[in-house]
């Protein structure tokens, strides 16, 4: 909440600037109205080019995620594809794997008996 001696004071400086303005020459007026349409023309343009750059940076973040996932899943699919067919490829592990079955069967029989 303002406090009635700020109001107060708010008051005397708008009706100052007021009177300052009045009293300044039709040429200082448009001066001022110039360089205030250059500002905020180049802030405008400035803040535009910063929007662009934040945009490009968060699909540039973006992008890298995806790929890098995308690596790392594929690369875990070719490494336990690899092993599944190292495994095919030797005859000796194919045939353990056929026969663990029997081997189950034997231990369990062993323990019984």
């Amino acid at each position: 909440m303002i406090k009635p001696e700020e109001n107060e004071f708010r008051q005397q400086l708008r009706k100052g600037m007021q009177q300052g303005e009045d009293e300044l020459s039709p040429q200082v007026l448009q001066r001022l109205q110039q360089a205030r349409s250059t500002a905020v023309a180049a802030a405008t343009m400035r803040t535009g080019q910063r929007h662009y750059w934040g945009w490009a940076a968060g699909f540039a973040s973006i992008l890298f995620a995806v790929v890098f996932s995308w690596q790392l899943s594929t690369q875990f699919v070719n490494e336990s594809m690899l092993e599944d067919m190292a495994m095919l490829a030797a005859d000796e592990e194919l045939e353990l794997y056929q026969d663990l079955d029997f081997y189950d069967w034997l231990s369990e029989s062993e323990q019984d008996g």
